[in-house]
């Protein structure tokens, strides 16, 4: 809703390309490498079911992990095996704060954290999130946020991946979710315990539901910027 027509123009084309596994798509002069960033970023972050998709930015170019339909079809199935298992036990739950809670206790206590790439590049997506094969462990933040946004919009609940920074710079993404029409912050990355000696039972719930007045700019920095060599690109303003 942020987005002019032009961008949503962009926006459905970059989609519709890698919904296709579509490696160029015809642009304008008028789109930059900063409206490219901004766009084909948004589409990286807010479409997580396209796990196969690689973030690298080019103009026109659409770049994957995988592009063969029948390997992301498995794998696609691998994901959903799980999926509906997390969805099932929140449907009885009779509001969409105890749903979440269910989303993310899941994510939580089925993950690692870990700022090593694994060598097929998914530790980022859905898929190293809810397949857990091997060398699909140790989660990255945007491997967390996505899982969440993913069972939201199969359940819904209105949400978005929102990127940023910690206090010491270092890029981060969570999520805002809607909740009776209130918007709220959402970190399953920060709330999955770090610890010497993994408890398969330890979860924290200090960003589960949380306002912006205890998050911006007070433990969650830079949101949704994203830094170019041509300086610094704005997704949107959640």
């Amino acid at each position: 809703n942020s987005l002019s027509d032009d961008e949503k123009a962009l926006y459905k084309a970059i989609l519709e390309a890698a919904q296709t596994c579509t490696f160029k798509i015809n642009v304008t002069d008028k789109v930059t490498t900063d409206i490219w960033a901004k766009i084909y970023g948004m589409v990286f972050n807010q479409e997580p079911q396209l796990f196969y998709m690689n973030p690298k930015i080019k103009v026109g170019k659409i770049y994957f992990n995988e592009n063969d339909p029948v390997l992301i079809a498995k794998m696609q199935g691998q994901i959903d095996e799980t999926v509906n298992k997390v969805l099932s036990e929140a449907k009885d739950k009779p509001t969409t704060a105890e749903k979440l809670k269910v989303f993310h206790d899941y994510i939580v206590l089925n993950n690692n954290f870990g700022l090593k790439d694994n060598e097929a590049g998914y530790n980022s997506t859905i898929y190293s999130a809810f397949y857990h094969g091997e060398g699909s462990d140790d989660l990255q933040c945007a491997g967390y946020a996505k899982a969440m946004q993913y069972l939201c919009d199969q359940a819904g609940i209105e949400s978005m991946v929102v990127t940023g920074a910690n206090k010491d710079g270092a890029t981060h993404a969570w999520n805002v979710v809607n909740v009776d029409g209130a918007w709220y912050n959402l970190d399953t990355t920060w709330d999955d315990p770090i610890l010497k000696t993994v408890d398969p039972a330890n979860i924290r719930y200090n960003y589960l539901l949380v306002s912006d007045s205890w998050t911006r700019e007070i433990s969650h920095f830079k949101i949704n910027q994203l830094k170019l060599s041509t300086g610094t690109v704005t997704y949107f303003d959640p």
